[in-house]
């Protein structure tokens, strides 16, 4: 426990932050209900959910709003290697407005991609609207990762 708490005082003496881009975007191309091929050497966590309908998102009448959710950590190991870029991800909002899957499209390394899965999933949002009624969507988020170490 003193370890994880180290780790964490660490980050906070070094001003290290992890910034979520909050926007929806539009996701690239994915066939609905399909898998996204595996990525070799990524610690992201299994592959998409497959068995949840969803609705592209150009087809929603009102797309989900981001409501919460946390920054994802800025790990000891992060803050040793000076990891700085960008995490790109694509996530499953529910019709609940809860996350229900996330997939990193784009890696960094050293914990990155668990970082942002693990926050990502914490997120809340208005789900979108289709006919008045809510539905499943996949939208795109980016995480922003820098070291404020100059």
């Amino acid at each position: 426990m003193k370890t994880i708490a180290a780790c964490v005082l660490v980050s906070i003496l070094l001003g290290c932050a992890a910034n979520v881009d909050t926007a929806a975007k539009e996701p690239a191309p994915r066939p609905e209900n399909k898998a996204a091929p595996a990525t070799a050497g990524s610690d992201a966590g299994p592959s998409p959910r497959v068995d949840i309908p969803t609705v592209p998102i150009n087809k929603v009448d009102t797309p989900p709003r981001h409501i919460s959710g946390p920054q994802p950590d800025y790990t000891f190991e992060m803050v040793q290697n000076n990891v700085e870029g960008v995490v790109a991800a694509q996530l499953l909002v529910g019709r609940s407005g809860g996350v229900k899957d996330v997939v990193i499209l784009q890696h960094l390394g050293h914990g990155t991609d668990v970082a942002t899965r693990d926050a990502l999933m914490q997120y809340k949002f208005e789900p979108a609207m289709k006919d008045g009624k809510p539905v499943n969507v996949w939208i795109e988020m980016s995480v922003n990762f820098r070291s404020m170490r100059r």
